[in-house]
């Protein structure tokens, strides 16, 4: 707010203020003795201060926000302090209170309290930040080693799901408000915000650095902020999934089952460019050990397709014979696979197939588009070398083909035949299956994302894109919606981007239904040889289940965790987002202004909340851990399973101007946060209540230490170590744990669930999880 200083009268302890704004004169009463104590007084908003110092007459901005303190009457001239003032906010640097005021026909000038030195108040200033930053060291250590003392067995999933309402509210899809005009009861205007990292802060540009703009100063992307409090947004309102693959089913690996007669192995025969179209049949397959195997083929040169002859063959474990006097050449051919999955405690056995001169066509191209959707994501494709060699226990055993989207004659598979034509194809007995049920079919249909005309509450804010695509002939139609928002890029203005090891970062897992399903402990599989029921489309299931919700990562600070899970461990690879990077340490702040055209008093209300949460949610912060009161912190960047990217958010200045105000001059709304974020709880508590019986789940994925920080972490393979001890090699091989929930041992009762609400403070679940025996 701009604003002209025309007298000071200390005897009166009076300001008389201007507003070049508003056009009036306004006189504010000293709150104190002006000796003791700065003038602070509210004016549309804006803070106003009287200085008991010389300050010459002219028109500057005062800064909103600093709190009143003694001001004993030291000036000076931004350009003549020492520089260290001029690379962030003064208060940080100096340890007491700073006002800046800006002239336009003078230098900036900073109004601090105190007449000592500035060097001196600098230098006290660290010292102080130092011995804070330590204590604060000791007392993060010392609550990490209390944490890790008590319940070593239990972890915390890393992310929760915050439940879909139950039904859409009344006219939750609407016509927007448009760009043509700004209308009546409407609003536009600029948001000036700074954040502070409350833990480090992630994000890359090229070489794995933050990326930096052309004066070479760190920044967070806009698209990232909006993508952020996007996403915020539509669980305040029940805004639609914007991102959303509907199409998505999981691919699991088989699951051991009893010899099924109608698989048998084949080679391709006859190809029609990437596809298979004939199959030369088997009609028996034996298991060979590789000691047989290397009798009569060196490791150097056997590998998948080698034909062998195999003398006699003998009853092995699990109904299946084994082959014995092996030699080279014949009609048996061999087929080697991946060894990584099987039981390093027991023998290479392959699978070789006797070839009696029969064949079988592709029974249609189905066949051949479901393949190709199973072996997708392989770490074949992502690697894609021409033959892969096959090492168990440090022997060679010899040479696979990976995982294609190609296939060539000779290759060997399996195949599955029925009525004379190839119905399915795999490239080993244990191979991958999809899944039933799309995910489409798993969300609310209300809330997929909107199309056309009509949108939901965060579409109508935010903008809306929706591409249809192209079916045969027809062209492809897109419906996009401009948003009514507009994000700059996030400078960071104090700290300094810090290179770190962070740990391999995996894709997000919807497949694994035990955790992103709704479960019922009811619902088990009644034989090993079904689909458990932690995989989409358990044959145990009455109904398709849904989605438990919309996902979100816990707000646990990982310098509170013994190992921290922020930094690779012992025998983790670099791989996935892991590795080299960089990350902006706690304590960092970033400024930046967003712009909002047209919005109502309501969704300005919202995106206010979005930015500071708590003054939509503090009266539905539920009892979490940590019993005192926390903040509830958004999440920026990337990181948040490490529980990188907290961060708090100051409203440093509201700009709002209405038509009349924008063109005709008239005086601009007066529009306090309180204001307009009663206004948004207003309307949803009328319209949608519903969606704000879901309030207290959100406010429990933002609250700081709602859940330990010390246990949040995926599924560790043991115990944790106590805080003086190192981390076991073994610790964070996760796998161990999903083998448990995912495997055909789900089909006993009492399966444990793992989806409590977020909003229950009881988050833990046992490192291994069992199914209780009743």
């Amino acid at each position: 707010m701009k604003v002209l200083v025309t007298a000071h009268d200390a005897a009166t302890s009076r300001l008389s203020i201007i507003d070049l704004g508003l056009h009036c004169v306004r006189e504010i009463e000293a709150l104190a003795d002006i000796e003791q104590v700065p003038c602070l007084a509210e004016l549309d908003g804006e803070v106003a201060i009287a200085l008991d110092v010389p300050v010459r007459t002219g028109e500057f901005s005062l800064v909103k926000g600093k709190e009143a303190a003694s001001i004993a009457g030291y000036t000076f001239p931004l350009g003549d302090v020492h520089p260290e003032l001029t690379r962030g906010p003064a208060k940080e640097l100096i340890g007491c209170p700073a006002y800046l005021i800006d002239t336009p026909d003078g230098p900036t000038t900073i109004v601090i309290a105190g007449t000592r030195p500035v060097d001196e108040l600098i230098a006290a200033a660290r010292q102080d930040r130092q011995r804070a930053h330590a204590e604060g060291e000791a007392q993060a250590a010392a609550q990490a080693a209390r944490a890790a003392q008590a319940e070593p067995d239990v972890f915390i999933n890393p992310y929760t799901f915050v439940p879909f309402p139950t039904a859409a509210p009344a006219g939750f899809r609407a016509e927007p408000a448009g760009h043509h005009q700004l209308a009546s009861g409407r609003y536009s205007g600029r948001i000036a915000v700074t954040f502070t990292a409350a833990t480090p802060l992630l994000t890359r540009g090229p070489e794995n650095r933050w990326p930096r703009d052309a004066d070479g100063r760190p920044i967070l992307p806009g698209s990232s902020l909006k993508g952020a409090l996007r996403s915020l947004h539509e669980v305040l309102v029940g805004g639609c999934l914007r991102v959303i693959d509907g199409d998505f089913v999981p691919v699991y690996r088989d699951i051991a089952r009893v010899h099924d007669s109608s698989w048998t192995l084949a080679v391709v025969a006859a190809t029609d460019g990437d596809a298979p179209t004939r199959f030369s049949l088997c009609d028996q397959v034996v298991w060979t050990s590789s000691s047989e195997l290397h009798r009569a083929v060196p490791p150097a040169e056997l590998q998948s397709g080698t034909r062998v002859a195999i003398g006699r063959t003998a009853p092995g474990n699990h109904g299946r014979l084994n082959g014995f006097d092996v030699r080279r050449g014949g009609d048996w051919v061999v087929h080697i696979t991946d060894a990584s999955a099987r039981d390093h405690r027991h023998p290479y056995y392959a699978a070789c197939g006797h070839l009696d001169g029969s064949s079988a066509e592709l029974a249609d191209h189905e066949v051949w588009r479901r393949f190709l959707e199973v072996v997708d994501g392989t770490r074949d494709l992502e690697s894609g070398p021409a033959n892969v060699d096959v090492v168990l226990n440090g022997h060679r055993i010899g040479r696979r083909r990976p995982a294609s989207r190609h296939m060539n004659v000779g290759d060997v598979v399996w195949v599955n035949v029925q009525h004379g034509a190839v119905t399915e194809i795999k490239l080993s007995y244990l191979w991958r299956s999809r899944g039933s049920g799309t995910l489409r079919d798993r969300v609310p249909d209300w809330l997929l994302p909107c199309h056309e005309h009509l949108l939901c509450p965060t579409c109508r804010v935010f903008g809306s894109a929706e591409e249809t695509p192209t079916r045969g002939d027809e062209r492809a139609e897109q419906h996009s919606y401009r948003g009514h928002v507009r994000f700059n890029d996030v400078v960071v203005t104090a700290g300094d981007p810090e290179p770190v090891d962070l740990p391999p970062l995996g894709r997000p897992r919807p497949g694994a239904g035990a955790f992103y399903l709704t479960m019922d402990g009811s619902r088990v599989a009644r034989t090993r040889d079904e689909i458990p029921v932690a995989r989409w489309g358990a044959a145990a299931d009455t109904t398709i289940r849904l989605v438990r919700g919309r996902k979100f990562y816990w707000n646990a600070d990982p310098s509170l965790q013994h190992p921290r899970r922020d930094r690779r461990g012992p025998g983790q690879q670099n791989a996935n987002m892991g590795g080299d990077a960089e990350i902006l340490p706690a304590g960092s702040t970033l400024s930046t202004a967003i712009t909002f055209v047209n919005l109502s008093e309501q969704e300005l209300g919202g995106l206010i909340a979005v930015l500071q949460p708590s003054l939509a949610l503090a009266p539905y912060v539920p009892v979490g851990y940590m019993k005192e009161p926390q903040p509830l912190q958004l999440r920026l960047g990337g990181g948040k399973p490490l529980g990188l990217g907290a961060v708090d958010c100051t409203i440093d200045q509201l700009t709002v101007e209405s038509a009349a105000s924008r063109y005709l001059g008239a005086e601009g709304p007066t529009c306090e946060l309180g204001q307009l974020v009663d206004a948004f709880v207003r309307h949803m508590q009328e319209a949608a209540p519903d969606i704000v019986s879901t309030w207290p789940d959100v406010a429990a994925v933002l609250r700081h230490g709602h859940v330990n920080p010390a246990r949040v972490a995926y599924p560790p393979s043991g115990d944790w170590p106590a805080a003086d001890a190192d981390e076991p090699a073994t610790f964070r091989e996760t796998f161990r744990f999903f083998g448990k929930v995912t495997g055909s041992n789900l089909c006993e009762p009492g399966f444990t669930t793992l989806n409590p609400s977020p909003r229950s403070p009881e988050q833990q679940l046992p490192n291994w999880q069992k199914p209780e025996r009743r």
